[in-house]
Order: structure tokens, then sequence, then C-alpha cells
């Protein structure tokens, strides 16, 4: 079974993301760092260094609206709610990370670099998860490498985490 999680794990960062080939250099997303940081907000900034937009994880919800809504912005992952944000970071230099703002459209755009965030490589994050999906029709898990379907007999849908990459 350890075979076969390994090699479902090799193949999980294309089948997370619905895509062909691995986009990047990894995963940017939240670090545990940077609770004292006055600025709440993260920036986005288009390629001549104009502001495209700032969102936070706090905001008074009483309304019950996220005031810092964007038509245009749709990373892998954002809830505000549950501090979840996840982008696939196509490079970075010295003071920013590129990545893509909008997964749909491949909309890209500047984002400062930041102790509140920490970028991840695929291995790291695929560990990472608490568990991994995959479609069982087109990469079903196998009991071995180039070995034979695993068919799920009970009533529950069963859980799997990535042990090795």
């Amino acid at each position: 079974m350890k075979a076969s999680l390994f090699f479902l794990c090799v193949f999980i960062p294309s089948i997370a993301f619905a895509q062909d080939t691995i986009k990047g250099i990894g995963i940017l997303a939240l670090s545990d760092e940077g609770n004292e940081v006055q600025d709440k907000f993260f920036h986005l900034f288009n390629e001549d260094g104009t502001e495209w937009h700032a969102f936070s994880f706090y905001y008074d919800d009483t309304d019950g609206q996220y005031p810092y809504l964007h038509e245009e912005f749709s990373p892998i992952a954002f809830h505000p709610d549950y501090f979840l944000l996840k982008f696939t970071c196509l490079a970075e230099n010295d003071t920013a990370y590129l990545v893509i703002a909008n997964e749909s459209t491949g909309l890209t755009r500047y984002l400062r670099k930041d102790v509140r965030l920490k970028l991840l490589s695929y291995e790291a994050y695929v560990l990472s998860a608490r568990s991994v999906g995959f479609d069982r029709d087109k990469n079903p898990l196998l009991d071995q490498p180039e070995g034979n379907p695993v068919q799920n007999t009970g009533t529950k849908i069963p859980l799997y985490k990535s042990i090795e990459v």
C-alpha cells in the first residue's frame, strides 16, 4: 500500500490543480508568523507597480458581507473566515512573488514578500495536506506501481494521506 500511495503522491500536484503539468515553483500560503504586522492587508500589484487589489482577513462582518471582493480574484484557495490562502507561485525575486491571481483565466499579479507568507515546494505542500483527492476513473489508486486498481468495498469514502513524495 505504501508503494501505491507513493505512486499516487507523485501525480497529486497535477491532479489537485486540474492541470496536466505543474505550474511555477510552488504554492504560496499563509505562514504562522507575522501576527504583529500592523498592515493587516495583502496587496496585489500590476506589473507597473500600481495596486490591483487589497484584501484582509480582519474585517467587520456584522452585515454578513466580505468588503474586499474583487470579481477577478480567484486563487487556488481563499476563505477569509478560515484564514485560508493559497496561490500558485510562478516566480520570485528579492522583493516579490509572481502569483496566479485567477486560476480560471491565468491572470498573474505580484505579491510583495511578507513574513506572513511562506513558499512551499509542491512536495512539501502535498505532504502537509490533511488528505489528497484524485479522480478514481482517470487515475485510480493502485495496489502497487503498474498494479491493479484498489476497489473500495466499504460504505465510507476512504481518506488518503500522503506519506512520501
